[in-house]
C-alpha cells in the first residue's frame, strides 16, 4: 500500500492508506530507431532529417540485448517497434532485424510482437504482404482528410501526402492487413478531427489521438486553443458515438490514456 492524498480542504490534507491495483510487467517494449531518413517534412517532427541509418550489426546487437534483458528480468513477451524516420526506406534492415527477433523468441520461448511505424507513402504490395504474413502490425500517421493532412505532413517537395496514404490504406485492407492510425492533433487540424475519425470508422480501423509536442524545436505550430480542441474532440466523439467500433477505442482518445491501471 502507498499513501495518497484523499481529501483536500483549506485547513488540512488527509492521507489514507490504500492499495492501488497494479500488475507485474509482462511485456518488454523496445523502440528501434532504424533511420533518420524520411521523404516527408512534417514540421512537428522531433527529428533532424539526415540520411543516417542504423547499421545491421548495431541493430542485431540491440535485438540480442533486448532478449537478454527479457530473460534476465522474467518478461514473457517482447514488443519491438521499428521506427524512424521512415522505415520503408531501409526495408531489408527491418526484415533482417525481425528475423533475428523471431529466432531468439523461438529459442527463449518468449512471445514476440512487432509493429512498423510508417508515414504510409512508400509501402508496396510486397511490404504489405510481408507484414501480414509475419504478423507484424502496421501503424500509419494520418492527421486528417485531404488538406488537413497535407498541411501537416507534406512531401519533401512540398506536395501533399494524403492521397498516397489513403491509397495505401485501402490497398492494405484489400490484402488483409488492417493498419492502426496515429493522429497528431495540432492547432491546424483541431477542427478536423471528426472527418478523420469518420474516415477510420468507415474502414473499421483503430486509431488514437496524440497531442503535438514541441520537443524544444522551432516548429511553426501555434498553441492549440483550448476551446477549439475541446470542440474538435467533442465533434469527433459524436461521430464515434454514431458509429461505435467493434473494438475498445477509449484508450486512444486522450493521448494514449490508460484506464486499466492508475
Amino acid at each position: 500500500p502507498r499513501k495518497v492524498p484523499s481529501l483536500v480542504c483549506p485547513t488540512h490534507v488527509c492521507a489514507v492508506e490504500t492499495a492501488l491495483p497494479s500488475a507485474p510487467p509482462h511485456t518488454l517494449t523496445a523502440w528501434l530507431h532504424v533511420t533518420n531518413a524520411c521523404n516527408l517534412r512534417c514540421d512537428y517532427c522531433y527529428l533532424r532529417w539526415s540520411r543516417e541509418t542504423m547499421c545491421e550489426n548495431v541493430g542485431l546487437a540491440a535485438i540480442d540485448a533486448v532478449f537478454r534483458s527479457a530473460l534476465a528480468n522474467g518478461f514473457h513477451a517482447v514488443k519491438l517497434k521499428y521506427a524512424g524516420g521512415e522505415p520503408a526506406l531501409c526495408w531489408p534492415l527491418v526484415r533482417a532485424l525481425h528475423k533475428r527477433a523471431q529466432m531468439l523468441a523461438a529459442q527463449s520461448y518468449i512471445d514476440l510482437r512487432a509493429v512498423v511505424l510508417s508515414n504510409g507513402t512508400m509501402l508496396t504490395d510486397e511490404m504489405l504482404l510481408w507484414l501480414r504474413d509475419e504478423g507484424v502490425r502496421l501503424m500509419l500517421s494520418l492527421d486528417g482528410v485531404g488538406a488537413a493532412h497535407d498541411a501537416q505532413r507534406p512531401l519533401a517537395d512540398g506536395r501533399g501526402s494524403f492521397a498516397r496514404v489513403a491509397r495505401n490504406i485501402d490497398r492494405a485492407l484489400a490484402l488483409g492487413l488492417s493498419p492502426h492510425l496515429s493522429i497528431t492533433v495540432t492547432a491546424r487540424n483541431a477542427d478536423c478531427l471528426a472527418d478523420v475519425a469518420a474516415f477510420a470508422l468507415e474502414r473499421d480501423l483503430m486509431f488514437n489521438f496524440n497531442f503535438v509536442r514541441e520537443w524544444g524545436l522551432d516548429i511553426r505550430h501555434a498553441p492549440v486553443d483550448r476551446a477549439r480542441l475541446i470542440a474538435g474532440a467533442r465533434a469527433a466523439f459524436a461521430v464515434i458515438e454514431s458509429a461505435l467500433p467493434r473494438r475498445r477505442l477509449i484508450g486512444g482518445l486522450l493521448d494514449r490514456s490508460l484506464f486499466a491501471y492508475p
